[in-house]
């Protein structure tokens, strides 16, 4: 109901608005002036911006596009530093012997996973216990009482119930 009411109020203020703006467009256009010189006095380099933003990100694309040359192949390095630790970096490291691999951007590196078919027994209901006996973790209902006190229970359901 309230969201119907702001709603009208919005329409009926944007009705004058905009009756406002055409009339005054309307009166500028027959002194001979431009109707659309108010908008960019009053934006001003919104428009000029808008547009660059849109081909800077057209660029964009272009530049990261699947016929894109330059950018479909990158070159990863693989070093151990002085701790033992196996390092990757876009550049190899000064004074270290560093393996080089270059990989094309546009294949998977991964193998797909094999589905897993269910058995038989999977059509029972899950219980939470794994194959060891062991509780699963995050199974629904875990960590939710099984059983309760049926009195307490009732007095929950009666002051839930008074509450409404």
């Amino acid at each position: 109901m309230l969201v119907k009411m702001v709603l009208k109020m919005l329409f009926k203020a944007t009705i004058p608005l905009l009756l406002v703006v055409g009339v005054s467009s309307y009166g500028m256009y027959m002194r001979g002036g431009d109707p659309l010189g108010m908008a960019r006095l009053v934006l001003g380099g919104a428009f000029q911006s808008a547009k660059s933003s849109v081909q800077d990100a057209g660029e964009s694309i272009q530049s990261v596009a699947p016929g894109s040359v330059a950018s479909s192949k990158t070159t990863v390095y693989k070093w151990v530093d002085e701790n033992g630790n196996t390092q990757f970096g876009s550049a190899p490291p000064e004074g270290m012997a560093a393996e080089a691999k270059t990989y094309n951007n546009n294949a998977n590196l991964m193998t797909a996973t094999k589905v897993q078919r269910r058995s038989s027994n999977d059509d029972q209901p899950a219980t939470g216990m794994g194959e060891d006996g062991q509780p699963l973790p995050g199974v629904a209902g875990m960590n939710l009482p099984t059983s309760g006190d049926p009195e307490a229970m009732k007095q929950l359901l009666q002051v839930l119930q008074q509450a409404e």
